[in-house]
């Protein structure tokens, strides 16, 4: 009896081990993943809601709406529906990529003893000076490719909305100056958005891009790899 209440002891005790070895991360030091906007505010909701105590969660997200909400509204009232808007959201989204709850709360309390300098300074002296650099020699492919993307985006929208005027319009193909007879001249996305852009439909309908004597769709390499728009429009626009 008393070996086996031995055996039992010790088995309890492995069990506790294994727990406490298993417990929840602290959701105070759970790292943000923002590598885009959605992720960025996927990812802060989650920690949001796994922060129980009271007092963790204010400091929070009061920390957030300081170093990150606020900049953000500055960038969307001043740039409002454009590619640059985007861009810039998403640089300073992804700023915070790799923080922590604990972290974002002391650079605010860092940024409120000098408000006068701009909080991205401080943002930018806690990232990883290569993952900075890798960032910024990505940042010309990315704005250009999120300005097509966006305008492809757009022009689908604009297509299903013409179509779902006159369901007659069904299978047809809109043409530019259909679309801005129902919508209106600025409904169809900006030309040289980037520099040298003039967009259409394709045949099939699909939206499409001509650009420095290339037709881009979804599916050109270019839009989605960064070394293939290098191979093809040699990094400038």
């Amino acid at each position: 009896m008393k070996r086996f209440s031995a055996h039992l002891l010790s088995f309890v005790l492995t069990c506790l081990i294994l727990m406490s070895g298993c417990s929840k991360q602290d959701p105070m030091e759970m790292k943000i993943k923002a590598s885009n906007m959605k992720e960025y505010e996927e990812s802060i909701l989650k920690i949001t809601r796994a922060i129980k105590d009271d007092d963790e969660r204010n400091k929070f997200t009061e920390a957030l709406e300081l170093v990150a909400v606020g900049p953000m509204a500055i960038i969307q009232k001043n740039l409002p529906g454009s590619g640059v808007e985007e861009k810039q959201l998403e640089e300073l989204a992804f700023r915070f990529d790799g923080k922590t709850p604990r972290e974002i709360i002391g650079f605010a309390e860092e940024w409120k003893k000098d408000t006068s300098r701009d909080p991205r300074e401080f943002l930018e002296a806690m990232l990883n000076p290569e993952q900075v650099r890798e960032r910024l020699d990505d940042s010309e492919w990315r704005a250009w490719s999120g300005m097509i993307s966006n305008s492809f985006n757009k022009m689908d929208m604009l297509k299903r909305s013409w179509i779902e005027r006159d369901k007659e319009r069904s299978g047809s193909i809109p043409t530019v100056e259909e679309i801005e007879a129902e919508f209106g001249e600025r409904a169809w996305p900006q030309e040289n958005f980037p520099s040298g852009a003039v967009y259409v439909f394709n045949a099939e309908g699909e939206p499409s891009c001509l650009i420095d004597g290339y037709t881009i769709t979804r599916e050109t390499p270019a839009l989605h790899d960064r070394e293939q728009y290098e191979k093809t429009f040699g990094g400038g626009e």
